[in-house]
């Protein structure tokens, strides 16, 4: 007599919704206003200028899809292709220096999201690509789970944000993944 043995695969993925699923996205709530003034960077190489493990200050996250970033140096903007669970999601950040109202090239973009501090989103090894000035491209940015989500978007992150001028600058928003 011939026994068949079955493996079993144990998988943490999700099946992606059909495209006929509900889509989730910002999250409505009061407008941003925790700056009220702007700070001038300078924008040098930064190349080797990194905090040296120095910890980020984290301001809130923010309703919506526009708001300062945390030390109000940036306006920054964002909007995506619809938000489901588990399929791929692409961001487009518009940012411009609050001072000037001038967009801004060469942040170095990049996107972190997570739904809470022990659950960040799936290494998707997302591109950057800054399609004209200040307006960057990030994807894929894949949810694997439903829930209100934080995506925090880091710029210049090679510089220094020990000085005041420094051009090192993130902002978050909450985003709804049905």
């Amino acid at each position: 007599m011939m026994r068949a043995a079955i493996a079993w695969t144990l998988c943490a993925c999700s099946t992606p919704a059909p495209a006929s699923a509900p889509t989730g996205g910002p999250v409505n709530g009061p407008a941003d206003t925790h700056c009220t003034s702007s700070i001038s960077v300078k924008v040098p190489s930064c190349a080797g200028g990194g905090d040296a493990g120095a910890p980020a200050s984290y301001g809130a996250p923010m309703y919506g899809t526009s708001g300062a970033d945390d030390d109000c140096k940036y306006d920054v903007t964002w909007s995506s292709t619809p938000i489901r669970l588990a399929q791929d999601a692409t961001f487009t950040i518009n940012l411009k220096a609050r001072a000037t109202g001038n967009p801004v090239s060469g942040a170095q973009a990049r996107i972190e999201a997570f739904l809470s501090d022990v659950h960040p989103a799936p290494a998707t090894l997302p591109t950057v690509t800054e399609t004209s000035p200040g307006v960057y491209r990030v994807d894929p940015i894949r949810f694997d789970r439903s829930g209100r989500w934080t995506i925090r978007f880091h710029f210049f992150d090679t510089c220094s944000d020990a000085l005041p001028d420094s051009p090192h600058g993130h902002a978050a928003f909450y985003v709804e993944v049905p």
